[in-house]
């Protein structure tokens, strides 16, 4: 970025005249103050054309939309913003200084999803936070901390008298008759457990109204900027309303920019084979959404026709209430049975009950005297798959018993979000491997994340169900069903549960195993 080179010098070590040519570029670029000044709040900064572009355009905007991946950039992006008028404001504050022509006072304003996330930003909670890259940067040694006890706010000063403040907020608060000189919106619909806002559409609405009512008209006075990074959740959300920012700058960059090439957004930071790996982690879905731009469509079915397609296998056997003895996969070498596991979605007044149960199969790789096993979310082969329809709560139990005893299943979540089964638990009657979960919208993305993750990355057969199939189809990306004459996408909670069980068992046996590794010449890949 910058033609200058003072690596390995500290900021007392450069001489008068280098570093009065530092003071005048760093002033006057937000690429070479990222460059020279922004990077020496780390150990390590990564560079990269994508940190410099990103600069650029933050910089000859007034008003812009970055829509990229996680963790490249976007919210360092915008700290090292902050600190770059912190920054400029010591030459801007000084009257000998007569190439500064920016304001003496500045006021900045931090949205962000709610209170609490607005403040992790700017505060000392955050390691990485605008306060603490300020504090531990010794270029900053002689700027004054006028507020060194409010851990979220900030408001700083070279002079004693010209100050730069920075204060926290919520996209969810009305901010009428508000005005601020900047004003960041960092991750609106993101909040602090990293959990979509986007999956709530009334929430997503609430806030497009507030940026659109309130937040675009606080910006003020001669600066008067606003700045808006954001990961998509919804088409609904309002970075993708083109009218509503007509006049504003769109940057929008996905993290894999070409497969075929192996093209990456930030190659110094994240490789093509770092970034798979994250994708094969979160699933096709999740790695779409946060490293790809892709937002969710609520009229999109979260699996496609020929995803459900290549998951159902003709050759499977519904063994109902059989043993698992004789099951052809448990013959073949490669593969190790390590149990069962089932979902349960519980049947309502009008809507039938559904339980999915899988073998849980490690698949084997000998490779020369060793055995590797390769498990990073268990192999899963559907083997029953039972509707009941118009049963009472009593007899699904009962059923569930029987299936536990004759698969010995070894977890069974049941979808306990209104407690049905509260009273039947009370007396004792449910067995011990039906594990209760609440499907609220944080679980239910958590849920269905782990269905996504097994099909992506081709561990889960399914039974040849035309009925549970066809439910799979009802479900859209937003997680919501279509009601048909069959049921309510029940067959889509009941596997997703099963997924989320086997899940935490495989990373249980995983870490024993990997534990043992060396004398045993297994590990899990």
């Amino acid at each position: 970025m910058s033609s200058v080179d003072v690596s390995g010098q500290s900021a007392a070590e450069i001489d008068s005249e280098t570093r009065a040519g530092i003071y005048r570029a760093t002033y006057e670029s937000f690429a070479a103050y990222v460059d020279l000044i922004f990077s020496a709040s780390f150990e390590e900064f990564v560079r990269g054309e994508w940190v410099a572009t990103r600069c650029r355009r933050l910089q000859e905007n007034d008003r812009s939309v970055v829509v990229g991946p996680r963790d490249h950039f976007k919210s360092t992006g915008n700290y090292a913003y902050v600190t770059w008028w912190v920054w400029r404001n010591r030459f801007d504050a000084d009257p000998d200084c007569k190439w500064a022509d920016g304001p003496t006072d500045l006021e900045i304003l931090y949205f962000s999803f709610n209170q609490p996330m607005a403040r992790y930003h700017i505060g000392a909670e955050n390691t990485d936070g605008i306060k603490p890259l300020i504090d531990r940067n010794p270029w900053f040694d002689d700027v004054n901390d006028l507020k060194p006890r409010a851990e979220s706010r900030g408001a700083y000063s070279w002079d004693g008298d010209h100050v730069v403040s920075i204060s926290p907020a919520s996209v969810q608060q009305m901010v009428r008759g508000k005005h601020s000189d900047i004003v960041i919106v960092d991750d609106p619909f993101q909040d602090d457990n990293k959990q979509d806002a986007g999956l709530d559409p009334g929430r997503v609405l609430k806030i497009n109204r507030i940026f659109k009512d309130a937040i675009m008209s606080i910006p003020s006075g001669d600066v008067a900027e606003l700045h808006v990074s954001t990961t998509p959740q919804t088409e609904e959300d309002f970075t993708f309303d083109d009218a509503l920012l007509a006049d504003f700058h769109r940057l929008e960059e996905p993290a894999i920019q070409d497969y075929d090439r192996e093209e990456v957004l930030w190659p110094e930071w994240k490789t093509y084979d770092d970034l798979i790996g994250l994708k094969h982690k979160l699933g096709d879905k999740s790695f779409n959404q946060e490293y790809q731009v892709s937002p969710r469509s609520s009229e999109i079915g979260y699996f496609r026709d020929e995803d459900i397609a290549g998951m159902s296998v003709q050759g499977l056997e519904d063994y109902g209430e059989r043993g698992l003895e004789g099951r052809w996969v448990a013959q073949e070498e490669e593969w190790s049975f390590n149990g069962c596991v089932a979902g349960l979605d519980i049947g309502k007044k009008r809507h039938p009950a559904h339980l999915a149960v899988f073998a849980l199969l490690d698949r084997e790789i000998r490779v020369g005297d060793d055995l590797a096993v390769r498990s990073p979310a268990g192999h899963l082969f559907q083997v029953h798959s039972k509707w009941m329809d118009g049963w009472d709560y009593k007899r699904q139990v009962e059923y569930c018993q029987r299936a536990v005893d004759y698969f010995n299943i070894r977890s069974l979540p049941y979808d306990n979000t209104r407690g049905e089964y509260e009273g039947l638990d009370e007396m004792g009657m449910l067995p011990s491997e039906m594990v209760p979960i609440s499907l609220n919208r944080p679980t239910n993305q958590e849920v269905a994340s782990s269905f996504d993750v097994h099909e992506s990355t081709g561990r889960i057969k399914l039974l040849p169900d035309g009925r549970q199939n066809r439910q799979l189809k009802v479900v859209t990306n937003d997680l919501d069903a279509v009601e048909t004459g069959e049921g309510h996408g029940e067959s889509f909670w009941s596997i997703a549960l099963a997924c989320h069980a086997a899940g935490a068992i495989t990373r249980q046996t995983a870490s024993t195993q990997q534990s043992s590794s060396e004398s045993t010449g297994v590990s899990y890949l």
